[in-house]
């Protein structure tokens, strides 16, 4: 008999505030580590509707500035200025400092898009086990009540830079985003944004760079 373990199982991921995350369904054989997610029975998982939350946005409308959902609302699905979902940035960067990307020489696959933030923590946790590096700091943080924060990829990374006075708390220097290149230099660097003038680039994964971190709504 095929070992259970072994089987693909069904998850969904919650918000923190008892939402679903629309289009988080995934079909794997362990829970991922990174987020709130939930096991469901995987011959229910198409037609899957939870029971004790609600789909709804608890909190209506939110605005870019805004202090709320364990943060500060910092981007708006669509570009817009107010919306019912987005991204959320810690109110601070980490007290830590300048901290590394981490495992240089090592290639992880990641996206660029805003979106693709939380796979790519998931990935970079994943594949780099080495402790105190950016990505495992925002995936392990638990703040404002909530557990499933990631570092931003490139592009919700400018998203935070260019509602940075909004945000609030930022310091003229560069920032770690989760995205590294696909190409050969993807072993040893991963894209970084300067928060004095907004170029973006690449930076040495063992060089220390701020850190901020955000989560989905």
């Amino acid at each position: 008999m095929a070992n259970s373990n072994n089987r693909l199982k069904a998850y969904v991921r919650y918000d923190g505030t008892g939402r679903v995350i629309a289009g988080s369904l995934i079909l794997q054989r362990s829970k991922p580590k990174v987020g709130n997610w939930q096991e469901i029975p995987a011959h229910e998982c198409c037609n899957y509707v939870p029971t004790t939350t609600t789909t709804t946005t608890s909190g209506g409308i939110y605005t870019i500035g805004q202090a709320a959902l364990g943060g500060i609302i910092a981007y708006i699905n669509g570009g817009g200025t107010s919306g019912t979902s987005g991204l959320v940035a810690t109110v601070a960067d980490f007290p830590s400092g300048y901290i590394q990307w981490g495992c240089r020489g090592t290639e992880i696959v990641t996206g660029t898009a805003i979106g693709t933030g939380n796979q790519n923590t998931i990935d970079i946790m994943a594949g780099c086990p080495t402790a105190g590096i950016a990505a495992r700091l925002c995936g392990d943080l638990v703040e404002g009540g909530y557990n499933d924060w990631y570092l931003p990829s490139q592009d919700e990374l400018n998203a935070l830079y260019i509602n940075r006075v909004a945000i609030g708390g930022f310091v003229d220097d560069s920032y770690w985003s989760s995205s590294q290149p696909q190409d050969i230099f993807g072993q040893d660097a991963a894209f970084v944004q300067d928060f004095t003038d907004g170029s973006q680039g690449q930076g040495g994964k063992i060089t220390g760079r701020l850190v901020r971190a955000v989560r989905s709504f």
